[in-house]
């Protein structure tokens, strides 16, 4: 990730894990090979049972969320 527009121009990346995000912090930039900025977010979502689900891809955690964002429609 690029983190700042001149960063991108000059080929100068970061990997996304060496990035240090706090739970619900956001951090603009650049993706290499997407010509647009972008929002990165880290979210941290538990089970009931205080476990996490760190080996679904992203349509299940598309799934996920459209299921949760259903009950914050309903509250």
């Amino acid at each position: 990730m690029a983190l700042t527009e001149t960063d991108k121009n000059e080929g100068r990346y970061v990997l996304i894990s060496q990035l240090e995000l706090a739970v619900q912090e956001a951090m603009r930039g650049w993706i290499k090979g997407i010509n647009h900025e972008v929002l990165l977010i880290r979210r941290g979502f538990t089970n009931k049972d205080g476990s996490s689900d760190l080996a679904c891809d992203g349509g299940q955690a598309s799934v996920l969320y459209q299921r949760r964002w259903k009950l914050e429609e309903f509250h």
